[in-house]
């Protein structure tokens, strides 16, 4: 599965990329202002977003059109409580992580957001 982290805390994305990406899955972490630089997100089944990073950047998504390419896709949130709901979101997330995840906490969120890619 092809993975689009979007990311401002690097200890996460590193955290993420070593839990998720030795198991075939491929991984790519962004920084949030790379939809914005780059009109966009690179071809992905899913998009796992880190909530602050969310939460800074998502109305300049909305401001300058990124953001139907978040919800075209199985979408993912990364924080350190469980939200209810994702600001600019109009469905909750698919898979939800908090921030210390083991390895096996951030599979299983990879394997509900291969569900919901399916789906």
């Amino acid at each position: 599965m092809k993975i689009v982290l979007v990311c401002d805390d690097s200890s996460i994305s590193d955290h993420f990329r070593q839990a998720v990406g030795g198991q075939g899955h491929q991984v790519a972490a962004l920084r949030g202002d790379y939809p914005l630089e780059n009109s966009g997100l690179p071809e992905c089944d899913a998009v796992v977003v880190e909530e602050k990073t969310w939460t800074r950047h998502v109305s300049l998504y909305r401001y300058f059109e990124v953001l139907p390419e978040f919800n075209g896709v199985a979408f993912g949130v990364i924080g350190r409580r469980k939200p209810v709901r994702i600001k600019l979101r109009r469905r909750s997330a698919d898979a939800w992580l908090a921030t210390g995840f083991s390895p096996a906490e951030a599979l299983e969120a990879v394997a509900s957001l291969g569900r919901a890619a399916a789906g």
